[in-house]
């Protein structure tokens, strides 16, 4: 193989989402991969002490009662999905979409590793 073809595809318009999307449920699962280990790290933990729940990093700092996380997050990917590719999606949510950083997320570069994250699981 020549090195054009090992080149990893460029995203921000030079790269379409999946020729088959992930469904709302798989995207929201690989959220809760990246944001808390399925529930084992960051903001889970803190809401979890409060008897609470927020698995997916949704409006953190926020917790929310078991499963009310997850329909919000749900609620707001498939919004999202509407106007925005997969990887404007994930970065918005991760970021914000008038976040300085926003672009470099969309690049994945080395500092903003979050589609980097939901590809590889």
């Amino acid at each position: 193989m020549n090195s054009a073809s090992q080149a990893t595809p460029q995203l921000s318009g030079e790269r379409e989402s999946p020729a088959v999307a992930p469904s709302i449920e798989e995207i929201v699962d690989q959220i809760r991969r990246i944001e808390s280990s399925n529930g084992t790290k960051g903001l889970a933990v803190t809401c979890k002490l409060k008897g609470l729940s927020n698995d997916y990093g949704y409006n953190p700092p926020n917790c929310y009662p078991e499963g009310v996380d997850r329909e919000k997050s749900m609620k707001r990917i498939a919004e999202l999905m509407k106007k925005y590719t997969l990887e404007e999606t994930l970065c918005g949510y991760n970021l914000g979409f008038n976040h300085k950083n926003f672009q470099d997320c969309l690049n994945q570069s080395e500092d903003f590793p979050y589609l980097r994250d939901f590809y590889s699981i």
